[in-house]
């Protein structure tokens, strides 16, 4: 009975809206944080600077989509406490921020090859807009005054969740400096470097890094539309940047660790399909230059080569 009445309670104050984003938030959550946890056991295992800044960007997204999801239900069922949404969301893309920075430090090792100097001015840049965006975010949360809109507040259409966000000043003046050093050169990079590699396992690994961060690139446009007015004020908008998020988030996560870490099964697959096509490719060879070797010796051999690449 009590756990009855205390059901009828939530269900007043929450509706089925509210309960998907609370419970995909959670969701989103709980699977960053395992990847997070993979790649913390990735680093113990290497110890390198490379294994440091993935362990940190993966670190970020889950503590960002924690601080998220943690905001949501307080925004859910508390929405006038919004001095801590406020703070919540601030803390969320100062994380999401940090992660994007973090890959980049790690892709200037690999990937863009970018000399002391540009890293330097990017490093300052980035720390200096992040900082300077989400301290004034903070300033306006707890009372502060600004000579600009720093802040806009709004309840996602359908929803009880209260949402308290830089403006779009603040959003450009962040993610406009992630956009251009960071992840557009890192895309255009990786497209331009998986040409000129031969070996299929750096391809692949490049093309699931590439994939990784259009995701991010995507995940985080997604951000910048929600505050848009004409999206966050129709329901069915919300619902699909949702789902759209799920999708993107996953997606940055999985094939980040795919191709910036290459685990060994990922690494004996693809060479042990490569390498059955190269063999098989012999045999035929074989076939054309040799007639008479008899078809039933080129079938043993073709499954002996089977067996032997399985991974």
């Amino acid at each position: 009975m009590v756990l009855t009445n205390a059901w009828r309670v939530i269900d007043n104050m929450v509706n089925s809206m509210t309960i998907f984003f609370l419970t995909t938030s959670v969701i989103i959550s709980i699977f960053a944080l395992i990847f997070s946890s993979i790649m913390t056991g990735t680093f113990f295992k290497k110890r390198t600077m490379g294994s440091i800044f993935m362990m940190v960007a993966f670190g970020m997204i889950a503590f960002g989509e924690i601080f998220n999801s943690v905001s949501y239900w307080i925004g859910g069922f508390s929405p006038s406490n919004t001095v801590a949404i406020g703070i919540l969301q601030g803390f969320y893309i100062n994380f999401i921020s940090l992660s994007i920075i973090y890959f980049y430090y790690f892709s200037t090792r690999h990937i863009l090859r970018d000399n002391e100097l540009v890293r330097s001015i990017a490093a300052v840049l980035f720390a200096e807009s992040t900082a300077v965006i989400t301290t004034t975010m903070f300033t306006i949360i707890l009372g502060g005054t600004m000579k600009f809109p720093a802040t806009v507040e709004f309840f996602l259409a359908g929803t009880n969740i209260y949402i308290i966000a830089p403006s779009y000043i603040l959003l450009l003046a962040l993610f406009v400096p992630l956009f251009v050093l960071g992840l557009v050169r890192m895309i255009f990079s990786l497209f331009i470097l998986r040409k000129d590699i031969s070996d299929p396992v750096a391809r692949r690994g490049t093309l699931f890094i590439n994939f990784s961060v259009i995701s991010l690139a995507l995940n985080t446009l997604l951000f910048i539309f929600m505050e848009l007015p004409i999206v966050h004020n129709y329901p069915v908008l919300v619902v699909f940047i949702q789902l759209f998020k799920i999708v993107f988030t996953f997606s940055t996560l999985i094939f980040g660790y795919l191709g910036w870490i290459l685990p060994d099964w990922l690494k004996k697959r693809i060479r042990g399909k490569a390498w059955i096509v190269k063999e098989w490719k012999k045999l035929e060879e074989k076939q054309i230059n040799y007639s008479f070797s008899s078809s039933k010796a080129i079938k043993a051999s073709k499954l002996v080569v089977e067996e032997i690449s399985e991974p």
